[in-house]
């Protein structure tokens, strides 16, 4: 038996289009439906998609498609949409019954953010991932390792897209700083300085600078660093392609599954779930490290 998955958003080039190939070619996963933006209510069929229904939203979906219906609790909603829009179709899923969701969005407001928390302790499954490759996953989760261990050094974040990319910084970026600042016990809003250092000011120890640059072709690139008096320590990872995102959002599909044997098959712990739990990877927090 397969996973059913709907996946809101499935036409964005960057996640929603990969990650439904992705679903399509995918042995353990099957795609039942879509969820678009508000189109008068026309429910497409497009072949790129397999032929699956693509609503305007989930009561039209629910109308097309008997598969849609048939295991609400079981099925895994996908959000690859842009971040402001998630918190309107959690909700218009949760209302559907739908109890297992994986957010693909990157630089989510602090409502939703907030929503998330409060749909997790509530009982639905919320898996929260601002990156799914595995790749980014291990770099920001070292980063955060890091950040305990050298406490004394800068630290900052470069991003580095083509010049196509929306948005001056990456939610990658975003989601590096804050962990950096999170292995360090701050606050992420009160430390993190978008766009280098503090206009006019001298930069203060616990100031973490994430710069952004778009130019030319360039794919996808990020640069931790953490520097101090005497060397240098960098942590690179590279995109060459959005393969790397739509494996990842399969295992985050998987982790969250009913059918799967992984640590939500016997029941929710009432938190947001990131792709550190699919991997597997242990908290930062609870290691004892040598500083």
């Amino acid at each position: 038996m397969k996973i059913p998955v709907i996946v809101v958003g499935p036409y964005g080039k960057a996640l929603g289009r990969p990650v439904c190939r992705a679903i399509l070619e995918s042995e353990a996963c099957a795609f039942v439906g879509g969820v678009t933006s508000p189109n008068g209510g026309v429910v497409q069929r497009s072949q790129e998609l397999g032929g699956v229904a693509v609503a305007g939203s989930f009561a039209s979906l629910a109308r097309e498609s008997s598969a849609f219906v048939s295991n609400r609790d079981g099925t895994v909603v996908l959000y690859a949409t842009k971040g402001d829009q998630v918190l309107k179709r959690m909700q218009e899923a949760v209302q559907n019954g739908f109890k297992r969701h994986v957010v693909g969005s990157t630089d989510l407001p602090p409502a939703t953010v907030q929503y998330l928390k409060e749909m997790a302790v509530r009982g639905e499954l919320v898996l929260d991932a601002p990156n799914f490759s595995p790749a980014a996953t291990l770099v920001d989760w070292t980063a955060e390792v890091w950040a305990k261990v050298f406490p004394g050094y800068d630290a900052g974040v470069t991003d580095k897209h083509h010049n196509r990319k929306a948005g001056p910084l990456s939610g990658t970026a975003l989601m590096y700083a804050r962990s950096i600042a999170r292995g360090r016990g701050l606050d992420p809003e009160a430390v993190i300085q978008r766009h280098g250092a503090r206009p006019g000011a001298e930069r203060k120890e616990s100031d973490i600078s994430v710069t952004g640059h778009r130019l030319g072709g360039l794919p996808g690139e990020h640069e931790v660093y953490f520097a101090g008096q005497h060397d240098l320590l960098v942590l690179e990872q590279r995109a060459y392609s959005t393969v790397s995102f739509a494996l990842g959002a399969l295992l985050a599909i998987m982790f969250c599954s009913p059918l799967s044997s992984g640590p939500v098959a016997g029941g929710f712990e009432g938190k947001v779930y990131r792709m550190r739990d699919v991997m597997r990877l242990p908290n930062p927090a609870n290691m004892h490290i040598w500083t």
